[in-house]
């Protein structure tokens, strides 16, 4: 006689009935320890080896060795008091110059003492012969605040807002109210700086749908990295990059959205904030159309959607700069020069005669194709760092490859993500392209390249971009099923690439002599 199997479990819910019964899921055949599983997932690998170099570029870089960072640092703490002004002086020291009737300078009344330290370290700048020492900076660190001392300052990043100093701003706080030294104050806002963006890159990591070990690749880029534990704007700009490409990615393949989804209030406040962030990443903005109107429960929440991102993104950034408008504060007895290339000059220069573009990018990319492609791995310090040539073609080749042998089968890319991916990146980057000609024409001169881009500038660009490339080659079944040998490769590369970009800071700033040179060669 058969034995009784047991009764079924009947749970009601919303007048509904479903029949239950305790069934043991069949093992997952996996070729490691499941413990062994959780530390080799792309996001444990990130979050190790970005704590450890991060770390270690944040207390190898000496200080204000980060491209205007000493600008960034004293508008973030001007704007920790929630002051906005910036006031235009001549006769005081300046980008560089002495001071000179001639030399107008931008900037707002600031303790004497950050000016002390800053200079301090000054000369380090664009010599990569000059060096410092553990001393030098224990000596700068015993500079105490003194507030309520205080001298007009030079702040080129006088147009900056609260957004792009939202992990340093609180350091900032901190040190205000305990009263700290300026370095003690300058080394917890780029810890606190480090330990957002690995929050955001590790989060991102483990929301993506697809292609985690693309976005492993791409968050620890030492260029990334070494701007992740500083002051630049730089590091909210491409960790809100990873925020905005991977949310809209997750979200692509949801069903039953609607506007009380954390992920897409989330994703929604993000891409908003990018016009007050960088105007050039305006089209971040866009990634909300990623998501399928067919994802939505009620339809009309899906049009809800686009009408509130897209006028808040166009409020926001409109709003900001009327804002730092009336905080400009000019100064009449300075007599501004008469300048052939300005802004508007630019503009209708393009605007009668648009064939112009393409002279301009061809010009510019024939001028500068070699320093965006390697700044945008790495020329760490003030740009006057550079890594061991073999790291470029090598970091770039990695990226590639992870991007085309990435794959997980239960994800479908559809040929519209891949094309609207592709459109966006390429988009961006001819924007930033263009945008930088017109904003700094005066630095133009009689040519027709774009001057003031940098490589990094065009990280969260790849952000976008790199995806596209995602599971381009055949025989997915295989690559699926060396997922996790292809993270463990990845850890070990990028280790050593990391550690080679440590240890050549080590080399320019801390070690006397040659051997930074010859070890770049």
């Amino acid at each position: 006689m058969a034995k009784n199997k047991k009764p079924l479990k009947t749970n009601s819910k919303a007048g509904q009935t479903v029949q239950t019964s305790k069934i043991k899921k069949p093992p997952v055949n996996t070729p490691f320890h499941p413990w062994i599983e959780i530390i080799l997932r792309p996001q444990s690998i990130f979050l190790f080896l970005a704590v450890v170099f991060g770390l270690l570029f944040t207390f190898t870089l000496p200080p204000f060795q980060v491209p205007d960072e000493a600008a960034h640092m004293f508008r973030a703490y001007q704007l920790s008091k929630f002051d906005f002004k910036v006031e235009t002086q001549n006769n005081v020291y300046g980008n560089y110059l002495p001071p000179s009737p001639d030399n107008a300078v931008g900037g707002t009344y600031l303790p004497v003492s950050f000016d002390s330290v800053q200079m301090k370290f000054a000369p380090l700048r664009f010599h990569p012969e000059r060096k410092t020492s553990k001393k030098e900076i224990s000596e700068a660190s015993a500079i105490k605040l003194e507030p309520e001392k205080e001298k007009f300052t030079e702040m080129t990043a006088g147009n900056y807002s609260h957004v792009s100093y939202l992990p340093q701003l609180p350091a900032i706080y901190i040190g205000r109210l305990l009263n700290l030294n300026v370095l003690t104050i300058f080394y917890l806002g780029r810890i606190f700086a480090l330990a957002f963006y690995i929050f955001c890159v590790w989060y991102s990591i483990r929301i993506a749908p697809f292609g985690k070990n693309i976005f492993l690749v791409l968050g620890l880029i030492p260029m990334s990295l070494s701007l992740a534990g500083s002051y630049s704007g730089d590091c909210v700009a491409i960790s809100f990059a990873f925020l905005a490409v991977t949310l809209s990615l997750n979200l692509s393949s949801q069903t039953k959205i609607n506007l009380r989804d954390t992920r897409l209030i989330l994703l929604m406040t993000i891409v908003s904030l990018y016009g007050v962030l960088k105007p050039i990443y305006f089209p971040f903005v866009l990634l909300i159309l990623l998501i399928p109107r067919g994802s939505f429960t009620v339809k009309r929440e899906y049009y809800l959607m686009l009408v509130i991102t897209i006028v808040s993104a166009l409020l926001f950034t409109l709003g900001w700069r009327q804002i730092t408008i009336i905080n400009t504060i000019p100064n009449p007895s300075i007599v501004a020069k008469e300048l052939i290339q300005t802004p508007s000059y630019q503009f209708h220069l393009i605007l009668n005669n648009p064939s112009i573009l393409f002279d301009i990018l061809s010009e510019t990319l024939k001028a500068k194709s070699t320093f965006y492609y390697n700044s945008l791995i790495g020329i760490l310090g003030y740009l006057d760092t550079r890594l061991p040539k073999w790291i470029y073609n090598f970091y770039y080749l990695l990226m590639i490859s992870v991007a085309i042998l990435d794959y997980k089968k239960s994800y479908i890319f559809s040929i519209y993500q891949r094309a609207f991916l592709l459109v966006l990146a390429v988009g961006m980057f001819l924007l930033t392209i263009f945008t930088m000609f017109i904003m700094d024409g005066i630095e133009s001169k009689d040519t027709l390249v774009a001057q003031g881009v940098q490589g990094r500038y065009f990280i969260p660009i790849l952000i976008v971009f790199l995806p596209v490339l995602y599971g381009l080659l055949p025989f997915k079944k295989f690559l699926a099923s060396v997922n996790t040998f292809i993270t463990v490769a990845v850890f070990i590369l990028c280790f050593v690439v990391l550690y080679q970009a440590q240890h050549t800071l080590h080399l320019r700033y801390f070690v006397e002599g040659n051997n930074y040179l010859q070890y770049i060669q």
